[in-house]
């Protein structure tokens, strides 16, 4: 069986063609001393802050070294410009996100934002702060 197509065909330019994406908000919070991208290394750190938010928002349950390896070592992600940590005046990572575009984006554009804030230091703003660099990163 043939499918006929009546009319013009169409091609679809990339949305990164089409959509105007908003300037990304500047990272500022009087809790962090620095705010930056997060590199593969940077994993260990990163697992330390979320098994802290896993003791408050689902004792029942830690996330593992490996899945923070894995999330952050996807062929998908940018770390440069998809991720983003606060650390503290020590050094700390204290707060963490990651902007991660799904592949096959052909009828459709998605994006998860994951990561989070460490319970001591929820409350104060720095979730605000990186959810909205988040939201404009994902546009």
């Amino acid at each position: 069986m043939v499918a006929l197509h009546h009319g013009p065909m169409t091609t679809t330019s990339p949305v990164s063609a089409r959509v105007s994406a908003p300037p990304l908000p500047a990272l500022l919070h009087p809790d962090i001393a620095l705010w930056r991208p997060a590199v593969v290394s940077d994993a260990v750190a990163i697992t330390r802050a979320q098994k802290a938010m896993d003791a408050v928002d689902h004792p029942d349950w830690t996330t593992p070294l490996v899945d923070v390896q894995d999330e952050l070592a996807s062929s998908h992600l940018d770390l440069s410009v998809d991720s983003m940590l606060a650390l503290d005046a020590a050094g700390d990572v204290v707060a963490w996100g990651l902007v991660d575009l799904a592949p096959g984006r052909a009828t459709r554009v998605q994006v998860y934002l994951r990561g989070g804030v460490v319970p001591a230091l929820r409350g104060r703003g720095i979730g605000r702060v990186l959810l909205a660099w988040q939201v404009a990163r994902g546009q």
